[in-house]
Order: structure tokens, then sequence, then C-alpha cells
């Protein structure tokens, strides 16, 4: 049993408290209890109450459909159960992240009576172990990832350099279940090599004779002198104005 309570040994107040356990039942339903109830399961005469909470439930109840949003809700939920306990899902396949059902049956009354015995007997007989598994929801752990202060959209899973403007990618804490995917974007073409004096976008202070890294943020520095373009118009004539009579 994934839920079980760790011990060193078994004992008979162990047996006692399993089997005092497998009747008292405290269901947690995810979607929810309006979902058991439209799909004709009654809850109260099965022999089991409504918990309040996770930290009040003993047995996780799925109901078919969960999508991955809700199994991901789930797992949570899960985690913050106290040991024993236990999951029941009726019409699924899939549980992951959540470790493998206790008891599994078609989404129907008779299911859930059937999949109810069956944890039952499961407290009964090995709510205490020696050897338990842990479970840490997915949607609970963090990682660190690295991006871009100017572009946000260049996500690493290690420190390097912005691959757009050169810049020190830094950290930041994310969920591992919503870590964006790291995004290879090339650096945008120049349309000709950079001349004169080389500044930094984000310390002008900082200049160079030549190309490279700004010391203070890592950022690429970039020429201080602007090409002209041929779009700006004639330069303006300042000849002296004729003087010859009209004719």
């Amino acid at each position: 049993m994934f839920g079980a309570r760790k011990i060193l040994k078994s004992s008979p107040l162990h047996r006692i408290i399993g089997k005092a356990t497998a009747q008292d039942l405290r269901v947690l339903v995810v979607p929810g209890p309006e979902l058991a109830l439209s799909n004709g399961l009654d809850l109260p005469n099965s022999g089991v109450r409504l918990a309040s909470g996770p930290r009040d439930a003993n047995v996780l109840l799925l109901l078919a459909p969960l999508g991955t949003a809700l199994r991901d809700a789930a797992s949570v939920a899960y985690a913050q159960m106290p040991r024993p306990r236990a999951i029941i899902a009726l019409g699924l396949d899939d549980t992951s992240p959540l470790p493998a059902p206790d008891a599994t049956a078609p989404l129907s009354q008779d299911g859930l009576l059937q999949a109810l015995a069956s944890v039952r007997s499961t407290f009964a007989d090995n709510a205490f172990s020696q050897n338990t598994e842990d479970f840490d929801a997915p949607a609970l752990q963090s990682k660190i990832e690295y991006t871009c202060p100017m572009h946000p959209e260049i996500v690493r899973d290690e420190p390097g350099d912005c691959p757009i403007c050169g810049m020190f990618l830094v950290p930041r804490e994310t969920d591992a279940t919503s870590a964006a995917e790291p995004v290879d974007t090339p650096p945008e073409p120049h349309d000709h090599a950079p001349t004169g004096k080389y500044t930094c976008p984000m310390h002008p202070e900082v200049t160079s004779n030549e190309p490279g890294k700004c010391p203070k943020c890592g950022m690429n520095l970039v020429s201080g002198e602007t090409a002209e373009t041929s779009g700006h118009g004639h330069a303006p004539d300042h000849s002296e104005p004729s003087n010859m009579p009209l004719s």
C-alpha cells in the first residue's frame, strides 16, 4: 500500500488501528461531490463520509473525466493527506502523476461499493508497513531556470549568455510543471559591421574602442556611431542666392 504509515515493527495495536481505519473512511472526491451525484454515486449510503479537506481525508476518490490540471491538483491534495491513505479511481485509466490506485472500478454505484470493500481490506491488513514509499507531488516541486532580463522569452536550464543581446542570464525559481521550454532564438542579424566607439545600452558610461561585453551586465557593446541612411533627403543648399536679373 503506497500510502501506508511506516513503522519499525507491526504490533497488535497497529492491526486494531488498521481495522478501525477501515471502518472510518473519509472520502475526498475529485473533481467534487456534485460530479459523484450526477453519476449516480450515493456516497452517504456507501458507508463513508465526505471529508472537509485533504487533512481530514484518508481516501482520495478520483472520478472520470479527469484532465491533467485536475490530476495535478489531486496529487497536491493526496500529498497533504495524513497516512494511512488510499486512492480509488472510478472509470479512469490514467492517474499520473499520482501513485497507482489502491482500487479501480467502473464509474457506477456497484463499482464504488466494490472499490470501497477492497480499500477496507487493504487498510485492515496493510495500513502499517515497514517498507513504504514517499510521494512528492510534482506540482509542489520547483526548479531553477535562467532567463534574460531584456528578453524573457529566452529560457535555459543552465547559466549562459542571451543569444539576442549577450546579456548574462539570471536565475529564477519556477514550478516544475509550468516551466517554460528553452527557446532557441538566434541573434538578430546586423545590416553592417559596427564602427566607432562601443558602449553598453544599459550602462552608457561603459565605453570601449573594440567590440565586447559590458563588465557590469554582460550585454554586448554596441556601436555608438549611427550609420546614415539614404531616406533622410538631400543636404540643404547653402549657396548664395543669384543676383542676376530675370529676363
